[in-house]
C-alpha cells in the first residue's frame, strides 16, 4: 500500500488471556485468544491490560461488566465462561502519519465511536526505524493522546514504498518498547516490496521470539491478493513466501491480512465480475474464501483490507474500480458470519468525499458517503 495513497487496516484476536484469583472454566486456547468470564464474578484481564468496572455501579464485583483497555467486554453474571475474541467484529482503519493529521485523530475516533487505529508506516531497521514526515517521538506523542482517550492502536510497518527489517531480537524488543502501552494491540508487517526470503524469515522469527516477553501482542502480515471467482491461490509469489516462512518457522500467533484492492484487470481469474466490473465487496470476500481453501488457513486467522471509494486502478479516463458504501454491508456481513479476524480499510484520511477520478490520499473519489461515512457504516456492523 502507498503511504500517501492507501493503507490497510489490521486488527484481530489477541493471544490467550489470563486471569488472576480465578480458574477459567475452560481452556482459553480453544478460542484462539480471547478474554474470559470467570465463575463467581471474579476479575479477569489480559496481563498488562488494566480493567475497570463501568456497569451496574462502580465497585461491584459480583455480576459486574468489566470493560478492558482493549475494549472487549467480559460478563461475570453466570457460572459459565464465555469467550469474546478481540478481532472478530472490529474495524480498525489505518492512518498515514505522513499526512500530518495525527492531531485530530482522537476527535475523529470519538465522533465515529472508533475504538482502534493502525499507525503507518515505520520503515528501516527495527530499533532505528523512521516514519514518513514525523519523528519516532512524534509518533509516541500521538500514542499518548490515544492512551489518554482509551483508544487501541496497532503499529504498521513497511507498506508499498517502504521496507521494514529486523535482524535481532534485542532491537525488535527495543522497537516494541518504544511504542508499548496497555493499549497497544500489536504489529502489522505490510510486505509488498523488495524483501528477501532471509528478511522475511527474520521478521517471522522476531515475532515468534517476542511472544515470551509480550505474550498478548498480535502479529499480522499484510499481503497483496486477488479475489478470483474461479478459485485457487489468491496470493502472488511474495505472499506465498510469507505463508511458507510462517509455517517453516513455527509461528502460530499470526494473522494474514489480505489487501483486497487495486485489481488491474476484469476477469474471473482476478476478481468477482458483476455488470462488467470487479465487484469490490464480493471480491474481498472471495479473497478470504480462496485463502481459507487453498492454504487451509482458518477464517479466524484471516483479515481483509479494502480501499474505500476509488481504487488506484484502472486510471482515468477508464473509471477506477470503486468500493461503495453498499460494499461495506457485503464485507461486514461475510466477516461476522465467518468469524474473520478483522475488517479494515485504507484509509481514515480518505474517508471524506471528493469527486470521482483517479485515487488520491486525502479523500475517497467516491463522493457519496459523507464525511467519515465509511467509518460510521463499518462501525454500525462491526463496533
Amino acid at each position: 500500500m502507498k503511504p500517501a495513497i492507501h493503507l490497510a487496516f489490521a486488527l484481530a484476536a489477541l493471544t490467550a488471556a489470563t486471569g488472576t484469583d480465578a480458574t477459567p472454566a475452560t481452556s482459553c486456547a480453544s478460542c484462539g485468544g480471547c478474554l474470559w468470564t470467570y465463575t463467581g464474578g471474579t476479575q479477569c484481564f489480559t496481563n498488562t491490560v488494566k480493567e475497570q468496572c463501568d456497569a451496574w455501579g462502580t465497585g461491584y464485583t459480583w455480576g459486574c461488566l468489566w470493560t478492558y483497555a482493549g475494549g472487549t467486554q467480559c460478563f461475570t453474571s453466570s457460572a459459565k465462561a464465555t469467550c469474546d475474541a478481540w478481532g472478530t467484529g472490529y474495524t480498525c482503519p489505518y492512518i498515514d502519519l505522513g499526512w500530518g493529521t495525527g492531531s485530530t485523530l482522537v476527535s475523529r475516533m470519538t465522533i465515529t465511536g472508533l475504538n482502534a487505529i493502525t499507525l503507518a508506516f515505520a520503515s528501516g531497521e527495527c530499533g532505528s526505524e523512521s516514519w514518513p514526515g514525523i519523528s519516532s517521538s512524534g509518533v509516541v506523542s500521538i500514542i499518548n493522546t490515544l492512551v489518554a482517550a482509551k483508544k487501541k492502536y496497532i503499529i504498521a510497518t513497511g507498506g508499498e514504498s517502504g521496507v521494514f527489517t529486523c535482524a535481532s531480537d534485542a532491537n525488535f524488543l527495543k522497537f516494541i518498547k518504544t511504542y508499548a502501552s496497555d493499549y497497544l494491540v500489536g504489529f502489522d508487517f505490510d510486505i509488498e516490496g523488495t524483501q528477501t526470503q532471509a528478511q522475511i524469515d527474520s521478521l517471522v522469527q522476531r515475532a515468534k521470539n517476542a511472544q515470551s516477553t509480550y505474550p498478548n501482542l498480535r502479529y499480522s502480515f499484510t499481503v497483496a491478493s486477488l479475489g478470483q471467482s474461479a478459485g485457487g491461490n489468491p496470493l502472488n509469489s511474495l505472499g506465498g513466501q510469507i505463508i511458507n516462512s510462517i509455517k517453516t518457522n513455527g509461528l502460530t500467533n499470526y494473522l494474514i491480512n489480505l489487501m483486497a484492492m487495486d485489481y488491474q484487470s476484469i476477469s474471473q481469474y482476478v476478481c468477482v465480475v458483476s455488470n462488467g466490473i470487479c465487484d469490490m465487496g464480493l471480491s474481498a470476500n472471495q479473497a478470504a474464501k480462496n485463502l481459507n481453501s487453498y492454504y487451509s488457513i482458518p477464517y479466524s486467522k484471516i483479515e481483509v483490507t479494502v480501499m474505500i471509494g476509488g481504487n488506484d486502478f484502472p486510471k482515468m479516463p477508464t473509471k477506477p474500480y470503486v468500493f461503495t458504501i453498499d460494499d461495506v454491508t457485503d464485507v461486514s456481513t461475510f466477516a461476522t458470519s465467518n468469524g474473520l479476524a478483522g475488517v479494515h480499510f485504507w484509509s481514515l484520511d480518505r474517508d471524506q468525499d471528493c469527486p470521482p477520478g483517479d485515487s488520491v490520499g486525502n479523500c475517497n473519489t467516491y463522493g457519496a458517503a459523507g464525511t467519515l461515512g465509511f467509518t460510521k457504516k463499518f462501525q454500525s456492523y462491526l463496533q
